[in-house]
């Protein structure tokens, strides 16, 4: 199950933010779990080794009925090895919905989870009842749960597509296509009802909203938590009739009558309307009230106000939301608005993140303080941050930095937080607010500066060389002023200098350091001194920064090009693998510097084969004419381009004895960078353990032709910045304004849309041809029992 934790609606107001991945896996046991069923093992096309593991999980949802239970019991936290860290009370109550179920066709079951809150996101599990078995599981193999809905009778709805095979053909090698009948069973099918095993008696579908003292509010005698519900026809009920029914603790009960009362659009729902979401027990009914009487044009502040105090984290964090149609805008409710801000201290994380949203429609000084409580009680958190960043806008952004520079101290783990509000300054601020950010930032300190006014500085002027600023349009103050902040500047940046050379300082000291050195006036000082940090003798860490570092050299003369190429290349064979990796990329990501590099390639200085079939094939698909030709010249006349060629002259690699112990040493040179199996390399590319059982034959073509079946999400892409830099990788998230690429190695790039000139997907897989160059049939062979061999 995945969460997305993150509005797009509203990151899109702040077009220089860059968010982290909205998505967050929920589930403890992601992916391919275990799973329990109890039909007989049938023969499998493929995935022989995932037998008793989800291969096909489909159709989750969180169940909208209380019939069914709860894990929980109504006011007491949940029992799951006594775990309470971070559960909302809002969570304490079964309405909520906290059975999650999945559908698993291929092994004939339905899975079922128990999901509770974790910070901004949540968790969940299978139930203790249910560790090595299933919710619902059948012996018939061509039982197929393909969908899964809450009945509007408090039932489990199955929808049982009923066929022999579930796979599809193309994942079923043709020569078994004879073998099986593909289509029986496409004349069947079958809808279950699951309801609970309860011997009470069944309710009439308004019996929960009608009876005396079982509905009311605040106070009144609860329903009873099950049984189950005899559908009626919604639409003949009377306006009145409709209302009540958002009692009900059907979810699809309460849509639908929702949805009708909008439709008809009656005036006269109005007053029980609010009456319902001021009074009544149930969170969840007063919120249907709240949403429906906002649709109705009906809905007044008084009660939004009055709904910001409920006790519900639920109800609270939506009153938020709603608050906004009355905040917005210069004119906005006043008296709302600090209701809504107060809220920046409330308990639980998913309100403030709500609240952190909603500020940044309200245009009054004092939503800069709640933004700015808000971001450094939770700098830690990525996505309350991002909440908070995505509401900031010209009105607001120097009451938000003013409030974090006060409070930085160099014991405080607010440094990711300062860079990312100093940058947001400098691309949405006034040139007099600009002034007195720099000035602030560069602010006088005991000793030497600290490592957040390194990075924060660091930051700050590369954003103002993004946004094409000069120094006289930024100091529009006097001279003295002028001449103080310049002279501030110049001081931090050269105790920069001094710090990143330094090996008394500490590393994080000496890293925040290394961030700065390319804003030195000298380029070729710049160079010069991040070159030294390149030498054998320097820690792993300080030559990473200094590679990234001088791939941000500005490179307004192509003599300061050639430098930082040229530094790159004098250190390249004292440079660990991961370090030229990172280093190519670098030399990759502007023209003269992959010029400088196809040069040494031709002088013989750095071997062909040190390039990395990835970077051969972005060489030989470069957007420029002179460079691909001259890569073509260099590299291509190591690769047939004839793939089917290929594959067919490595076909005797299949008839090799492979040994898994030396394929590992194969697949962690050549394979680990984008691939992670048993614990070795990285997440970039497709997870092999669901590839471990394919047969030698389909991993020979995966191996040596890529591009024969490529999934979208694996397509390489390039990205072209307005300032002549290329990046290429595979496009991992895209949120708001901002993509990520995901390169070889598995590192990220992070850019904002409105700095790119180019995106283009290349059509091609991430992973390139050309392996064959570094691998020989026996390679193959081995690497190919390795993945296929069982996980230790």
């Amino acid at each position: 199950m995945w969460h997305f934790v993150l509005e797009d609606r509203y990151l899109r107001r702040n077009p220089h933010l860059v968010p982290p991945d909205p998505r967050v896996a929920v589930s403890e046991t992601p992916g391919a779990a275990p799973c329990y069923p109890i039909s007989q093992a049938l023969p499998r096309f493929n995935d022989f080794d995932r037998l008793n593991h989800f291969t096909s999980a489909c159709s989750t949802m969180v169940f909208r009925d209380a019939s069914f239970g709860s894990p929980y019991v109504p006011g007491s936290l949940p029992t799951l090895n006594n775990i309470t860290d971070g559960v909302s009370a809002s969570f304490r109550v079964p309405e909520f919905g906290v059975w999650c179920f999945v559908s698993e066709p291929v092994h004939n079951l339905v899975h079922r989870e128990v999901m509770w809150p974790k910070g901004v996101t949540f968790t969940s599990r299978r139930p203790d009842r249910e560790k090595e078995s299933e919710f619902l599981a059948s012996r018939d193999n061509w039982f197929r749960p393909t969908t899964i809905k809450t009945g509007p009778d408090g039932g489990l709805w199955i929808a049982d597509m009923y066929r022999l095979v579930i796979e599809h053909p193309q994942y079923i090698p043709k020569e078994q296509w004879d073998d099986w009948d593909l289509r029986a069973g496409d004349d069947r099918g079958r809808i279950y009802r699951v309801l609970f095993k309860d011997p009470q008696r069944l309710l009439p579908g308004r019996a929960l909203a009608e009876e005396p003292g079982r509905v009311g509010p605040a106070g009144a005698a609860r329903p009873a938590s099950r049984g189950v519900h005899v559908p009626e026809r919604l639409d003949r009920l009377s306006t009145e009739e409709l209302v009540k029914a958002l009692h009900s603790p059907n979810g699809w009960r309460r849509d639908t009558a929702q949805r009708l009362l909008i439709e008809r659009g009656d005036a006269a729902a109005v007053g029980s309307l609010e009456e319902l979401a001021s009074s009544a027990w149930r969170g969840l009914t007063r919120l249907h009230a709240l949403y429906t009487l906002r649709r109705l044009d009906a809905l007044k502040p008084a009660l939004t106000m009055s709904a910001l105090g409920h006790p519900e984290a639920g109800i609270r964090r939506h009153a938020v939301r709603l608050a906004e149609d009355f905040i917005r805008g210069e004119s906005g409710d006043a008296e709302l608005g600090r209701a809504v801000a107060a809220l920046a201290d409330d308990p639980d994380p998913q309100v403030r993140t709500q609240v952190a949203y909603t500020l940044g429609e309200w245009k009054d000084p004092a939503a800069g303080e709640a933004l700015a409580k808000i971001a450094l009680r939770d700098a830690d958190d990525p996505y309350i941050t991002t909440a908070v960043l995505s509401s900031l806008h010209a009105d607001n952004v120097e009451a938000v930095l003013t409030r974090a520079l006060a409070s930085a101290k160099r014991d405080e783990p607010t440094s990711r937080l300062l860079d990312r509000l100093v940058e947001q300054a400098s691309l949405l601020g006034s040139m007099k607010m600009l002034a007195r950010t720099l000035a602030a930032v560069t602010r006088e300190s005991e000793g030497k500066p600290a490592a957040w006014q390194f990075t924060a500085t660091a930051r700050l002027l590369e954003s103002l060389r993004r946004r094409g600023l000069s120094d006289g349009e930024l100091y529009e103050t006097d001279d003295a002023e002028r001449r103080r902040v310049l002279s501030r500047i110049g001081e931090i940046v050269a105790s920069a200098r001094e710090t990143a050379a330094d090996e008394s300082a500490s590393i994080e000291l000496r890293l925040a350091a290394v961030d700065l050195v390319p804003q030195m006036d000298d380029r070729q000082a710049a160079v010069e001194r991040l070159a030294v940090l390149l030498e054998p003798g320097q820690a792993g860490e300080l030559q990473a920064a200094a590679i990234d570092s001088l791939g941000r050299i500005e490179d307004s003369q192509r003599r300061s090009g050639s430098q930082v190429a040229g530094a790159l290349l004098t250190a390249w064979r004292s440079l660990t693998p991961p370090l030229r990796s990172r280093a190519l990329d670098v030399l990759l990501s502007r023209e003269v510097w992959t010029r400088s590099l196809l040069k040494t390639i031709e002088d013989g200085h750095v071997a062909h084969s040190e390039i990395d079939a990835s970077r051969r094939q972005r060489l030989l698909a470069h957007r420029t004419a002179g460079i691909r030709e001259q890569a073509e010249k260099l590299l291509a006349s190591r690769i047939d381009a004839d793939r089917q060629k290929v594959v067919e002259e490595y076909a005797g690699a299949l008839d090799l004895a492979g040994d898994a112990a030396r394929g590992r040493q194969v697949f962690e040179k050549r394979c680990a960078s984008c691939h992670k199996l048993q614990g070795i390399g990285k997440e970039v590319g497709p997870d092999l353990a669901a590839l471990e059982d394919k047969s030698p034959k389909s991993l020979l073509t995966a191996i040596l032709d890529p591009n024969r079946a490529v999934e979208a999400k694996y397509v390489n892409y390039t990205a072209v910045t307005k300032e002549g830099r290329q990046f290429s990788g595979m496009l991992s998230s895209e949120a708001g304004n901002a993509i990520v690429l995901v390169g070889a190695d598995g590192n990220r790039v992070e850019l904002v849309r409105g700095d790119l000139e180019e995106l283009a997907g290349s059509g091609k897989s991430a992973m390139p041809e050309g392996l064959e160059k570094d691998l020989s049939p026996q390679d193959v062979a081995d690497a190919i029992a390795f993945i296929r061999g069982p996980a230790p």
